[in-house]
């Protein structure tokens, strides 16, 4: 086929896509029971393709990326903004918009939509060609225009940005690196983008104007012949869809088995679909194949475009006539008419006089042909009707079943994969550790969410009662229960019960029962001092703001242990007049699909909670607003102290979460009276966290100086005021000169060395060695940096030597009564005094060793300029004994090091860097002062 032909199909094709895109939209506009979301629907583009204040979803950011390719103002989106004073003069032309395709996909044009569904967006640019600071200030918007709509008019809207380049080749997450099935699982996702989208706004995928079946070349082939056409603007290369391997494929199927899990409908059809596509995987068995055969041709039905309609169609087929299983085939036939919610049982409402009639409803007309050849009864069709009246024991029973259900869809892909013996991309563990997740999603336990009414989105309810029981056997449980109107008299439904008040306030707030200013909550506590309002309060938090459909879960997630993805700190949700901390609930949404909760009790645990979240967040890379938010009951959240635990879960997040390239970071703080070091470092390929309490400041600075020349970034807490000293010599480090600090006391003196790496040192002497201990270790400085310049002329240290030799600078460091800190520079008599220090104390040179064990071995130079014997650590004692007499016999011989010997420690990197003969010094005067305290 040469050019010609091909630019004579494309442009057929676009217009039968085009069609087809205008009847899915009208298809949706018709199902939507409020104008104000059809104008709401038509604001979205204006909102990503704009970036002006005062408009939801503004970022104030100078690397903003904006544009939508194509964009125009269209229906009521101009008066909308001019309802807020933008202008068209505020709306600048942007040659190069950085949204090229925005699309919706899911349920959305089909006639298994819905008023109560949501809206999920495919946001398609070119990132490789931003900064990543523009593109997550982009998702920063993004996520600004989410909780808008959420909180205006609580419509749960999700945008998904996502590459052009790795959307072509099918990558929609980090799972690449993972070497998870190949493209295989970025397939399906194409797929299902491809079978279910309507285009918004910009440009349209090249895939739909290319013949049914297009192979990989062939699809090449006209797109090159396009792309230098007068039509090559309007389209978007996203990638073909072809056939992929069996067991890729397989695999593929195993993760969308674990990313359904949450929502039992979608579990059964999808199921059912991969099983009906795992015997056509061959060659091009998706649907939406089928559907561009059916647009290019011209076929418009429901039938031939309705993407559930079709879903629906080949997994009951498959059922009845592959499988011949009845029990599966109606929990698909419950499943499909629940998700579809068409009512039949209930009348069409006549319309006010004068207004014209309207035909029936795609989805009722269809939904009645349907239970017509399902044989389906009046009763039986008003009971489905009723499902939001089932009782707790039928919901439970339907539950029951569609696990059975799910559990064998996953046999049935194990045992495919193990028939097949090709499959390398999954070790034994990760199969091992699917099972286990699979299998725990189902189990029963106090601290997970029950997630028993999944199976399709619930209006909020006017009236709910909750109220605690305790039956006759002495159990205890919360039950939850609806106003529900029979024959025109009232009674209550129990839709749940739960062992937990606040397992309940969640699994309310998860469904959707609770609207803010529409649904009444009625509390009965019995003995319990629970604050109603509260509990309300935290329904309404929670109901907005914790849904999981705000969380993208990646493959590579179930891999690995569980993390929290999306976390609540819930304070004192019982106490009604606590005044300090007393419990601590930790709600989460993990990495595995689920939802639970750890209940706590002490202001120490708040170090346990920060380094999972924390953990969590170095997995996703979310931002703290949408890591974790806390909430308390009053009076505590008025408190200082709340206040206070509010910016550190802040501070320390953050802190953790800056891109940093390859520095070590420590955040300290106290909690509960205790001191507390998080330190980052690696476990395998991962970066995590870890706490360490201290009990007392003395234990913290000692801890603190065990550094081994990695760069170094300390933060400290900066509410705390017993760390101001500490953050006042971080804020004072250069990173070209060694800095010592001294502090004169009553008892002791304290020495601090902060060297080019950023690391912090400490020393604690008598006070009466105050000046002899600042003369060696003022000397062992300068002995340590030219050491390190001799070996490493890159170090940092050799910019301070422009300086007239000073690589060394000594300060005073004052701490006031009231916790002020002076850093002082030492002045000329203290400086004098120690020059002449220096001139009478005899030099103590410290040389370490390569033990074979791995550890150091001390050599240490005697009074008369000889050396000692090497000693390992274990043999302290021994030294201690040997020094303890050359201390007494010879005036002025110290054990203070005021040198040091790298020659024989084993590694080269000990002789790029300060950080190891700071903390070495350290360690071995440690030893000799413990081991002559021994020796008495």
């Amino acid at each position: 086929m040469d050019k010609s032909d091909i630019l004579e199909r494309v442009r057929a094709y676009k217009q039968n896509f085009l069609v087809y895109n205008r009847l899915k939209l009208n298809q949706l506009h018709e199902s939507l029971e409020r104008q104000v979301i059809m104008d709401l629907l038509e604001f979205i583009p204006f909102l990503l393709h704009v970036n002006i204040p005062d408009l939801p979803g503004y970022i104030q950011s100078a690397v903003m990326p904006v544009g939508i390719s194509g964009y125009t103002l269209a229906g009521r989106t101009p008066k909308m903004a001019a309802s807020r004073t933008i202008t068209p003069g505020m709306m600048k032309q942007v040659s190069e918009p950085f949204v090229h395709m925005l699309a919706l996909m899911g349920s959305s044009g089909t006639i298994a939509f819905n008023s109560r569904s949501d809206f999920d967006f495919w946001v398609c640019g070119y990132e490789s060609e931003y900064s990543p600071e523009a593109i997550n200030q982009f998702k920063a918007k993004c996520r600004k225009i989410e909780d808008w709509i959420a909180e205006t008019y609580s419509l749960e809207v999700h945008f998904f940005l996502n590459d052009i380049v790795r959307v072509q080749k099918n990558i929609f997450d980090r799972d690449e690196h993972e070497g998870l099935a190949g493209s295989s699982l970025g397939q399906l996702l194409k797929e299902e983008f491809f079978r279910s989208s309507i285009l918004i706004a910009g440009k349209i995928p090249f895939w739909w104007v290319t013949p049914p079946d297009v192979s990989d070349g062939e699809y090449k082939a006209w797109y090159i012949s396009v792309r230098d056409s007068d039509m090559g603007p309007e389209f978007i290369d996203i990638g073909n869809l072809g056939k992929i391997i069996v067991e890729d494929f397989l695999i593929a199927a195993l993760f969308q088995i674990l990313k359904s899990l949450g929502n039992p409908f979608k579990s059964i059809i999808k199921l059912g679909l991969l099983e009906r596509y795992m015997h056509d995987v061959e060659g091009n068995p998706y649907i939406s194949n089928l559907i561009k055969k059916n647009v290019q041709s011209g076929k418009m039905e429901p039938e031939d475009i309705d993407a559930y309609l079709i879903m629906f169609n080949q997994v009951h087929d498959y059922f009845a006539k592959e499988l011949k299983d009845d029990a599966s085939l109606d929990l698909v036939k419950n499943s499909f008419y629940l998700k579809v919610d068409p009512r039949l049982s209930q009348a069409v409402k006549p319309l006010p006089r004068g207004k014209q009639e309207q035909p029936e409803s795609l989805k009722r007309r269809k939904m009645k042909e349907y239970t017509t050849r399902w044989q389906w009864t009046p009763s039986m069709i008003g009971k489905m009707d009723e499902f939001d009246s089932w009782d707790i024991d039928s919901v439970h029973s339907m539950m029951n079943s569609s696990k059975k259900y799910i559990l064998q869809g996953y046999k049935s892909i194990l045992n495919s994969m193990g028939e097949l013996s090709k499959t390398k991309n999954l070790s034994p563990q990760a199969i091992k550790g699917i099972t286990h997740k699979i299998y725990s999603h189902f189990a029963i336990e106090p601290t997970k969410i029950d997630n028993t009414l999944s199976f399709k989105t619930y209006p909020a309810e006017k009236l709910l009662t909750i109220e605690f029981i305790k039956d006759r056997d002495g159990k205890e449980y919360w039950l939850l229960q609806k106003r529900l109107i029979v024959h025109k008299s009232a009674t209550k439904l129990i839709m749940h019960k739960d062992a937990s008040l606040f397992g309940l306030v969640v699994w309310i707030s998860l469904n959707g029962l609770f609207q803010k200013d529409y649904t009444r909550l009625e509390i009965a506590t019995g003995l319990h001092e629970v604050d109603p309002n509260f509990i309300r309060e935290l329904i309404t938090e929670l109901s907005v703001h914790f849904s999981f459909k705000k969380v993208e879960l990646e493959n590579s997630y179930f891999l690995r242990d569980p993390f929290p993805v999306m976390s609540y700190m819930i304070i004192n949700p019982y106490s009604r007049y606590a005044k300090r901390l007393e419990e601590i609930i930790f709600l989460y949404h993990s990495s595995w699909g689920e939802t639970r909760f750890d209940v706590y009790r002490s202001e120490l645990d708040l170090a346990q909670i920060a380094v999972r979240v924390i953990n969590g967040g170095l997995m996703t890379g979310r931002d703290y607003r949408h890591a974790i938010s806390l909430i308390a009951s009053q009076p505590f959240g008025s408190s200082k102290e709340f206040h206070r635990i509010r910016e550190f879960c802040r501070d320390i997040y953050e802190f953790f979460l800056a891109e940093e390239d390859e520095v070590r970071k420590r955040y300290i703080t106290m909690l509960g009276n205790s001191f507390f070091i998080f330190s980052s470092r690696k476990k395998g390929a991962d970066n995590i966290i870890v706490s360490t309490l201290l009990e007392n400041e003395l234990r913290l600075l000692y801890n603190l100086s065990y550094n081994r020349g990695n760069k170094t970034l300390l933060r400290f807490d900066p509410s705390v005021p017993e760390l101001e000293y500490l953050k006042a010599i971080t804020e004072n480090h250069k990173d070209d000169v060694i800095q010592v600090y001294f502090q004169i006391a009553s008892k002791y003196s304290y020495f601090f060395v902060s060297d080019e790496k950023g690391a912090i040192t400490f020393y604690r002497k008598d006070a009466a060695k105050m000046m002899e201990y600042l003369a060696h270790l003022h000397d062992f400085a300068y002995s340590a940096a030219e050491t390190i310049l001799a070996n490493n002329r890159n170090s940092t240290l050799a910019g301070g030597e422009g300086k007239g030799g000073e690589m060394v600078e000594l300060y005073r460091l004052e701490r006031e009564a009231g916790r002020q800190t002076q850093i002082k520079k030492i002045d000329p008599a203290a400086f004098s005094r120690l020059q002449e220090t220096k001139k009478a104390m005899k030099p103590f040179h410290l040389s370490l060793h390569l033990m074979e064990d791995g550890d150091f071995g001390y050599r240490f130079t005697l009074p008369d300029g000889g050396f000692s014997e090497i000693y390992h650590k274990n043999e302290m004692d021994a030294l201690s004994r040997e020094l303890k007499v050359l201390l007494q016999s010879v005036p002025g011989y110290t054990f203070y090091v005021s040198g040091i010997n790298l020659e024989y420690a084993g590694l080269k990197l000990y002789k790029m860097f300060t950080s190891i003969s700071f903390a070495e010094k350290n360690r071995f005067e440690l030893l000799v002062e413990r081991g002559l305290r021994a020796v008495r």
